[in-house]
């Protein structure tokens, strides 16, 4: 009883100083694109997101030091946003090797395969999010990972899974996420799978239906 009390407080305690950014700057943009070029000059702050509805017309890389707040924008199909068809992006959003990162409120609701996918990444915060209809799993957090902490999101009606974790990864808090409705008939599968197999290739989850 007292070694999880202690990891969760470390966790929490931990993830929370790391994301004590206190200036904000506005995000006006509607496409992933636009996103990506303006997040080139953020560091150590706040991103508060304006539109309704962002376009995936490319993938959102999440670098470090940053918490994009969402508010409720929707991460869709670029047509559903811009009426330009293009081809599904492989995740809504990636998180590779970076730290320090926060993804709150946001509801992604197509256009991907995969929709939060973290790989390698330290002190990061998955918060109140939506996540349904994607192709195949929700959130991903692949490889070697410390403080990756999932909370209160709702994953449901996904093609292939929900939440899905694989390698390496210490001092993470899964708690009061929604899971429900999501396909697929494997072990692998599952609402939440927990899975410590080889990882060959981090940036492909087990996807067999």
């Amino acid at each position: 009883e007292y070694d999880w009390k202690t990891l969760y407080s470390d966790s929490l305690t931990t993830v929370k100083a790391a994301l004590s950014f206190e200036k904000k700057v506005t995000f006006e943009g509607n496409t992933a694109s636009e996103l990506n070029a303006f997040l080139k000059n953020c560091s150590q702050v706040v991103v508060e997101f304006t539109a309704d509805k962002i376009a995936l017309d490319e993938i959102i890389r999440v670098p470090s030091d940053v918490i994009l707040q969402g508010n409720g924008a929707q991460l869709l199909a670029p047509a559903q946003v811009t009426g330009v068809a293009s081809e599904e992006v492989k995740y809504a959003m990636l998180l590779e090797d970076v730290q320090n990162v926060g993804i709150y409120d946001f509801r992604i609701l197509s256009g991907c395969g995969q929709g939060v996918y973290v790989i390698g990444s330290h002190n990061c915060l998955i918060w109140n999010n939506e996540i349904a209809n994607v192709t195949y799993k929700a959130l991903c957090v692949m490889g070697d990972n410390t403080y990756v902490n999932l909370v209160n999101n709702s994953v449901h009606d996904n093609g292939n899974g929900a939440i899905f974790l694989n390698g390496e990864i210490t001092n993470c808090i899964i708690q009061g996420n929604e899971v429900y409705q999501n396909r697929g008939t494997r072990n692998l599968t599952a609402g939440i799978v927990l899975s410590s197999m080889e990882v060959e290739d981090p940036y492909t989850p087990y996807n067999v239906f």
